[in-house]
């Protein structure tokens, strides 16, 4: 008799949809299959929890592969993502049948997994902000190189967190939705600007004046534009005045930088090159040149270069010609350095 009424107790205990029965022991392996059945059905009435199911000898291989029973169900959560929610499943009862085998029902609740799956997004979202943070100052910094190598991640970043939310939705069963969130506009907005950067990153707006004996004499465009063109940058359309040269040189570079900008470069390549007689020995004229050629980039304004080169000596027959050897001198010294850091900018 008291067996009778302890089996009607479970049976009740089943139905009610209880938490884990006292004294979880029962029949036959085909009637407490069907206990844990009709618990099953009482579970999963109002898609409020996924019901894994398990029978095995060991309580722990019981729990592993109900466990696994629900992670199975899991279809809408990337495989490589399924075990966040594992710290949720619980146990929810165990039956021991007359042979000793343990029947085990287990549960994950859906809006306990909707919430950790948000939770994680919201801490993923956290640190993509951070590292767009970054890649902006880089950016402005004028550190486009750097700033491209630390926003390559970005998008995996992105995708993850994508999921994540899509994850949140369909684990209370509501339909899919595009994710839309502030970071993913900002990433976006990044990427353009670095997009441009990196167009204007091969175009350099070029002057470099040539000056003998303090008089303005033309300028030396062309063999620094064919030590630029070496290292496979474009030369802007336009030219530098001799006010915005002076500007440049002597550090007032903001309006300058930004019309570059506007126009399309992302480098300047600005200077002069000054030579002045020096003496005259036995007939052969000698003269002195000094230059000075400053590379700026023009996402921040900042100086990446500044050459300069002082007593280059030039000789010849005539005075004038004894300059002109000088600037040759020195257009040589500075069209080296200045290839040698073109081809570092890594762009």
């Amino acid at each position: 008799m008291w067996h009778q009424l302890q089996g009607g107790s479970l049976v009740l205990c089943l139905l009610l949809g209880l938490a884990a029965c006292p004294g979880g022991s029962g029949g036959s392996a085909g009637e407490v299959r069907r206990q844990l059945l009709r618990h099953q059905q009482v579970k999963r009435h109002g898609r409020l929890f996924f019901v894994g199911m398990a029978e095995d000898p060991s309580l722990e291989q019981a729990t592993r592969a109900a466990y696994a029973d629900i992670t199975r169900q899991l279809t809408w959560l990337p495989a490589r993502k399924r075990e966040v929610l594992q710290g949720l499943y619980r146990v929810d009862r165990t039956i021991t049948d007359h042979h000793g085998t343990v029947h085990l029902l287990a549960l994950l609740e859906r809006q306990a997994a909707a919430e950790h799956l948000d939770r994680l997004a919201r801490e993923q979202r956290a640190e993509l902000m951070t590292t767009l943070t970054r890649c902006e100052r880089r950016l402005q910094a004028g550190e486009a190189a750097q700033a491209k190598t630390c926003i390559a991640p970005v998008e995996g970043q992105l995708e993850q967190i994508r999921e994540l939310l899509a994850a949140a939705r369909a684990a209370v069963g509501d339909p899919p939705r595009e994710a839309s969130f502030p970071e993913q506009t900002r990433a976006r907005a990044l990427a353009g600007r670095l997009s441009d950067a990196g167009t204007r990153s091969r175009v350099v707006l070029l002057r470099i004046q040539r000056i003998i004996d303090g008089q303005p004499s033309g300028n030396l465009d062309a063999a620094f534009g064919a030590a630029i063109s070496e290292q496979g940058f474009r030369l802007a359309d336009g030219t530098l005045t001799p006010e915005q040269v002076e500007a440049l040189l002597s550090g007032r570079t903001r309006a300058v930088v930004e019309g570059a900008r506007a126009a399309g470069a992302g480098y300047i390549v600005v200077g002069r090159i000054k030579a002045r007689f020096s003496s005259e020995d036995s007939g052969q004229f000698f003269a002195w040149a000094s230059g000075d050629v400053r590379l700026i980039e023009t996402t921040a304004g900042k100086t990446v270069a500044e050459l300069s080169h002082d007593q280059i000596k030039g000789g010849h027959i005539t005075r004038a010609q004894a300059c002109e050897r000088a600037i040759d001198n020195a257009v040589a010294r500075l069209t080296g350095a200045l290839k040698q850091k073109l081809a570092g900018l890594g762009m």
